[in-house]
Protein backbone atom coordinates (compact mmCIF):
# COMPACT_ATOMS: atom_id res chain seq x y z
CA UNK A 1 0.00 0.00 0.00
CA UNK A 2 1.43 3.36 -1.01
CA UNK A 3 1.84 6.03 1.63
CA UNK A 4 2.83 9.67 1.38
CA UNK A 5 6.34 8.68 2.51
CA UNK A 6 6.67 6.33 -0.51
CA UNK A 7 6.05 9.07 -3.07
CA UNK A 8 8.25 11.92 -4.25
CA UNK A 9 7.24 14.72 -6.59
CA UNK A 10 9.96 15.74 -9.04
CA UNK A 11 10.02 18.31 -11.82
CA UNK A 12 10.19 18.29 -14.74
CA UNK A 13 8.46 14.95 -14.92
CA UNK A 14 6.78 12.52 -17.22
CA UNK A 15 5.10 10.45 -14.54
CA UNK A 16 1.85 10.82 -12.65
CA UNK A 17 0.54 14.33 -12.04
CA UNK A 18 1.16 15.60 -8.48
CA UNK A 19 -2.52 16.60 -8.41
CA UNK A 20 -3.37 12.88 -8.15
CA UNK A 21 -1.24 12.17 -5.08
CA UNK A 22 -4.25 11.93 -2.73
CA UNK A 23 -5.88 9.41 -5.08
CA UNK A 24 -2.73 7.27 -5.21
CA UNK A 25 -2.18 7.08 -1.45
CA UNK A 26 -3.64 3.79 -0.26
CA UNK A 27 -3.27 2.07 -3.66
CA UNK A 28 -0.73 -0.63 -4.49
CA UNK A 29 1.67 -1.07 -7.38
CA UNK A 30 1.47 -3.87 -9.95
CA UNK A 31 5.19 -4.55 -9.44
CA UNK A 32 7.93 -4.17 -6.84
CA UNK A 33 9.50 -0.75 -7.40
CA UNK A 34 12.89 0.48 -6.23
CA UNK A 35 13.66 3.98 -5.05
CA UNK A 36 13.29 6.71 -7.73
CA UNK A 37 11.22 4.53 -10.09
CA UNK A 38 9.15 6.70 -12.43
CA UNK A 39 5.52 5.64 -12.03
CA UNK A 40 2.80 5.77 -14.67
CA UNK A 41 -0.96 5.48 -14.14
CA UNK A 42 -0.84 1.95 -15.63
CA UNK A 43 1.45 0.89 -12.73
CA UNK A 44 -1.22 1.54 -10.07
CA UNK A 45 -3.71 -1.02 -8.71
CA UNK A 46 -6.55 1.39 -7.99
CA UNK A 47 -8.58 0.99 -4.81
Amino acid sequence: MLTEMDLTIKRPGNGISPMLINDIIGCTLKFDAVKDTLLQLKDIEWK
